[in-house]
């Protein structure tokens, strides 16, 4: 039984000094030696009975035998399964066998034989408690948490924009409204793979836009007839025009202008719009330029960066389980959210010896800002001004390839909550102070952009701005528009269209 004692506590002392080398800070890599050495030593004094008397080792083994038994053969498994990983040494399959060794040498009671059952039932009823505890946990955050707008479920990977709406799916999370009500939003994707009704042939009396943006347009936290595009088709409906006018939501969440002009091309000029309206959020559009080269700002947004580089690399097995999770388990999004990971299990399975070697860097924000903010610093850095040739360049190309189609476009830009908050500003300029910022540059910059390259565009940032109860514009969980934001601002564009005389 000493033997059984000498031999766990030798592998616990072998797993700390692993420890050690790897974090020197926490602790000392010589002291496990020292403690190797006095092992070394008790198991030689052992020979003299100073350990335990005959009478005392009769009565530890009566009483505690099964005990150890398990304790080593646990912590020889578990010290096989380390060596599955190649952050692992393998001088751990070493002592797990030195460990089996000294087990089967500790002799077995006739007692031991029914034990041994016991010890099987009790893994078994284990493992299925655990399993059962997971499943009602999975419940509770289905119906109990509102779903983490990380989900996936209606979007698929594609091979140019990293990712698509998925034709024909239908999926819903529950959000909480500024007043702390539950809502249930319901999305379904068309097989024309839009968020939006099915579209024929374009009748001689129709008028049709195409509504293009990014989840502002797409609606996330609101219901299909809520977003903006639906509440401008019926406003514009409403003013008596000679036409009936349709305007078709092609709004992808996360989208940057490179993308949304690839998902022009690609769906939306095969509804033969008459008008395409470009929403433009540039603290999105900027970094989701830059994304398209693999680099990144010095503010970023870590949980959506890390979701493009899942994209990047979906075709790698420790990517598939991680984006599987995110797909299928809700538990598994709320755990990420909290601990703000950009995985948990995607790291230990890259590390699997049996799997070609992955290097997954966890992705790094240089700073503390706020990512959403970072167009409006007052100084740019190298980087920042790389990002906005891109998204500049992107605009630029959708301007061409309408007018290559005789298809009229208008833009406008927006910000989040604090656009409209000037005390926000005041706040944000005391936190980071030594990186001042300018209000609302961003949206001062893509008009001038706007003007440059010869696009129309209108203003909302005033009526947002201008609405009696700020508060109520926009979501306070996630800063999207809420239902009150998107009338304002559809009735905006119609306002517009109608004062310019764009519905011909």
């Amino acid at each position: 039984m000493a033997q059984a004692c000498l031999a766990l506590a030798w592998t616990f002392l072998f797993t700390g000094t692993e420890f050690a080398t790897k974090y020197p800070g926490i602790a000392q890599e010589s002291t496990f030696r020292f403690a190797q050495i006095g092992i070394w030593l008790v198991a030689w004094l052992r020979g003299k009975n100073i350990i335990l008397s005959e009478e005392m080792q009769e009565s530890y083994v009566r009483h505690h035998v099964h005990f150890l038994r398990r304790v080593l053969a646990v912590t020889a498994a578990l010290l096989l399964l380390a060596c599955l990983f190649r952050s692992m040494s393998w001088f751990h399959a070493a002592w797990a066998l030195a460990l089996i060794v000294t087990l089967s040498s500790i002799p077995v009671s006739a007692e031991s034989s029914q034990s041994r059952l016991t010890a099987v039932a009790t893994l078994m009823l284990t493992a299925a408690s655990i399993a059962i505890s997971l499943v009602i946990l999975e419940i509770g955050a289905r119906y109990l948490v509102p779903k983490p707008l990380i989900s996936q479920g209606v979007y698929v990977e594609d091979a140019d924009y990293f990712y698509t709406l998925r034709p024909d799916a239908r999926e819903s999370y529950n959000i909480l409204d500024n007043n702390g009500n539950e809502l249930t939003i319901q999305v379904e994707i068309s097989s024309q793979g839009i968020r939006d009704r099915q579209y024929g042939p374009k009748h001689t009396d129709e008028f049709r836009i195409v509504a293009l943006g990014d989840s502002y347009t797409i609606g996330v936290g609101l219901q299909s007839d809520e977003t903006y595009p639906r509440v401008l088709e019926q406003l514009l409906n409403e003013a008596g025009l000679p036409k009936h006018v349709v305007v078709i939501n092609c709004g992808v969440g996360g989208y940057a202008p490179w993308q949304e002009r690839g998902f022009l091309n690609s769906r939306g000029f095969t509804f033969a719009p008459d008008l395409v309206v470009l929403q433009l959020f540039p603290s999105n559009d900027v970094s989701g330029s830059y994304s398209r080269t693999g680099k990144r700002l010095r503010a970023i947004d870590l949980m959506w960066e890390s979701r493009l580089e899942l994209y990047r690399r979906k075709s790698e097995i420790p990517v598939r389980c991680e984006r599987f999770l995110q797909q299928h388990s809700w538990l598994y999004l709320d755990i990420l959210t909290m601990s703000k990971k950009d995985g948990l299990i995607l790291y230990p399975i890259a590390d699997l010896r049996f799997l070609k070697p992955q290097i997954y860097a966890p992705v790094k924000s240089w700073t503390a800002r706020n990512a959403n903010h970072e167009v409006c610093l007052l100084e740019w850095y190298p980087e920042l001004d790389e990002a906005w040739g891109l998204y500049a360049g992107s605009i630029t190309g959708i301007r061409d390839d309408c007018k290559t189609r005789g298809i009229d476009l208008i833009a406008f830009a927006h910000g989040d909550p604090i656009s409209i908050n000037d005390e926000g500003w005041a706040e944000l300029n005391k936190k980071f102070p030594k990186t001042p910022y300018e209000q609302n540059k961003d949206i001062r910059l893509t008009n001038e952009l706007l003007d440059q390259i010869g696009i129309p565009h209108l203003d909302v940032l005033g009526p947002l701005k201008s609405y009696p109860e700020p508060k109520d514009v926009y979501f306070q969980y996630d800063g999207h528009l809420t239902p009150v934001g998107a009338r304002i601002l559809a009735t905006a564009i119609a306002k517009y269209l109608l004062a310019e005389n764009l519905i011909k």
